[in-house]
């Protein structure tokens, strides 16, 4: 039941918000559909293929499609630029174990044509697929999805560094300000999106055990496939060097983080819709689950442990709740330390949905009181049964496969009640109305809220004493007639072990507690704002 009522407080909570920015440009839709320009085929980059299996690797063109406000209608020359990352788990549709997979998916391009109409240029790549679900190790089901992973960062880099090329010697045909790119990331293009704002050193690649071979070699071998930035390689052709690939903020709709240590102060800000009984992309810590076999991959991090972590680290300043009061905020926050039930046996058979800005959890029923296989993943996902026939047709011609769309389509509605346009586009909105406010006000677009990172830097100054420390915290706020509301405990790996409310006191004294040594993050929220310290109990 109260799922259901969420759902309607988003849809009238999201009419109630679209009333207050009506016809602000990227708050709310200010181009038509006919005033949008849709370019197909554009060629990004060129490299070594990898799908289908093959012993030869050839090099093929990266292509991708351009979404924008047709440039006779729309006098700006520096738009900020959106790139969608499609999910399909790195293999295409129908081969994937799924029904979509790709950049012609009916959320694909409803996203990509709303923020179109919103002003921005979209971008959204095709990358290289490839991997062995049926691989018979966890082992090699992991090497082969993690280079798959791999390959897809190195791509979405490239055409980051492309639209960066094209501004600064081309002339800028799709009239872009290369400062202002946000990445979009739906389902396995999360764990895209959520890697490339994250993987910076080589040694994430090599967690012990983890990512590791046998022999301790990483499972990334950057002298076949290239190094982080995308470069180098025997199997990997350099495109555009000398351009950034940097972004301003990543947003994943579903897909988790291969490893939260990679998360670390001064990433972008992060932004994530994540189902809390997600079946394949843990929404806490746990393991990936090929949707093909249902076996197991890797360990990850979920939403409901890398926002937190985020917040922790001060990277997620400029969506502090001071800023979004919005009825869609509110929803989100509703949620926030729930505990709901969930069906594997204790101590698993519940989720604390945990909370952080940034964070909207999306809380849909127990669907199968056996298996959570036929718990919901991704609701803002819908086909149409005739064209996902064809599809199936096509590939079985093309593959000598014997897919039975039938089944497909059963298989799909039994993760996904209520499949339909009316139902994917109600979950589209609410995403919409959540992040656009948060992209003006990261990004700085016109129509902004006062950074709290600014408030921060004047008015909040909090001291925290002693450090390193053995029994106790002296937790002191030094601007004038400010008082602390709130502390929060948080581990290193985002979670929160401690919290304090209702102080009002300029000076507080945090007793360690049961808490064993370690590193950990004081949140400390003030009448004037918020802010982080790193400290350590010995």
């Amino acid at each position: 039941m109260r799922t259901k009522l969420l759902l309607l407080s988003l849809v009238l909570g999201a009419t109630a918000f679209s009333s207050s920015y009506a016809q602000q440009r990227y708050l709310s839709e200010v181009f038509t559909d006919a005033q949008i320009t849709v370019t197909n085929n554009v060629v990004y980059a060129r490299n070594h293929q990898f799908f289908p299996p093959t012993t030869t690797f050839p090099v093929d063109s990266l292509k991708m499609r351009v979404y924008q406000p047709s440039q006779t209608a729309d006098a700006n020359t520096a738009r900020p630029i959106m790139i969608y990352i499609h999910t399909g788990n790195f293999l295409p549709p129908i081969i994937n174990g799924g029904i979509g997979g790709s950049i012609n998916d009916s959320a694909a391009v409803n996203l990509c044509r709303q923020w179109a109409k919103r002003g921005y240029v979209v971008l959204a790549p095709s990358y290289r697929l490839g991997w062995n679900p049926l691989a018979t190790s966890e082992l090699e089901r992991r090497v082969q999805l993690l280079n798959a992973v791999y390959r897809a960062i190195n791509d979405i880099k490239a055409s980051v560094r492309y639209i960066r090329k094209t501004a600064d010697v081309d002339g800028n045909p799709f009239k872009v300000d290369p400062t202002k790119i946000v990445l979009y990331g739906q389902g396995s293009g999360g764990y895209v999106a959520l890697a490339y704002a994250t993987l910076d050193k080589f040694s994430e690649m090599a967690i012990p055990g983890k990512f590791t071979l046998p022999n301790g070699a990483s499972m990334i071998d950057t002298n076949i496939v290239g190094n982080i930035a995308g470069f180098g390689g025997q199997l990997n052709i350099n495109n555009w060097p000398g351009y950034s690939s940097s972004v301003s903020l990543c947003i994943n709709a579903g897909g988790a983080l291969a490893d939260s240590s990679w998360l670390e102060a001064g990433d972008v800000p992060m932004i994530s819709f994540h189902a809390v009984r997600d079946p394949f992309a843990p929404y806490g810590n746990g393991t990936v689950i090929v949707p093909t076999t249902n076996e197991n991959v890797v360990d990850v991090s979920g939403a409901g442990v890398f926002i937190a972590k985020a917040n922790a680290l001060g990277n997620q300043v400029n969506l502090d709740a001071a800023l979004f009061t919005d009825p869609i905020s509110a929803a989100a926050r509703s949620w926030y330390n729930q505990t709901i039930d969930y069906i594997y046996p204790a101590p698993f058979n519940t989720i604390n949905v945990g909370g952080g800005e940034g964070l909207f959890p999306i809380v849909r029923p127990i669907r199968n009181q056996i298996s959570v296989f036929a718990n919901e993943g991704d609701p803002w996902t819908w086909w149409d049964s005739t064209t996902l026939t064809l599809v199936v047709a096509g590939t079985n011609a093309q593959t000598g496969g014997n897919y039975n769309a039938q089944q497909l389509h059963a298989q799909g509605l039994a993760g996904n009640p209520g499949m339909g346009r009316t139902k994917g586009l109600t979950f589209i909105d609410t995403i919409q109305r959540y992040i656009h406010p948060r992209i003006v006000n990261v990004l700085g677009l016109p129509g902004n809220n006062v950074s709290v990172q600014e408030v921060a830097r004047e008015q909040v100054r909090v001291n925290v004493y002693p450090n390193p420390a053995t029994e106790y915290l002296t937790i002191r706020a030094l601007g004038e007639n400010d008082r602390i509301r709130s502390i929060e405990v948080i581990d290193v790996i985002g979670k929160r072990v401690r919290v304090e409310n209702n102080i009002l006191e300029s000076s507080y004294s945090l007793n360690r507690e049961s808490l064993p040594a370690g590193m950990y993050f004081i949140r400390v929220t003030t009448e004037k704002g918020q802010a982080t310290h790193k400290v350590t109990f010995r």
